[in-house]
């Protein structure tokens, strides 16, 4: 077997340890949006991370991370540099979405 991104064939257990490596980052990151309120704190409308880390408490840089993790997770859009909407994927993270993920905390 052989990666895409890679002319070196991957064997079964480097493809499971990968796995298993993305699948605790994905984990982490939505945990750490919906902690935090992420999608609470933001709208459809492009904000600057400064403004979305004021609103939730959180480090700029530190959260600048998070949220570029978030869009390749399909949770948010960095539309430009450190400017970021929310998806329809994301909104399912807001306490007030009719749709409500197990991860967002109970309001």
């Amino acid at each position: 077997m052989s990666s895409p991104l890679s002319p070196t064939p991957v064997n079964d257990s480097a493809l499971r340890l990968f796995e298993l490596i993305t699948t605790s980052w994905v984990s982490a990151a939505v945990g750490a949006a919906a902690e935090l309120g992420i999608a609470d704190a933001m709208s459809q409308t492009p904000t600057p991370v400064d403004q979305i880390a004021k609103r939730v408490g959180a480090d700029t840089d530190a959260l600048g991370r998070l949220l570029r993790a978030c869009a390749d997770l399909d949770l948010v859009a960095e539309p430009s540099t450190d400017v970021f909407t929310l998806t329809e994927l994301g909104a399912a993270l807001r306490t007030d979405s009719p749709t409500p993920c197990a991860a967002t905390p109970a309001g």
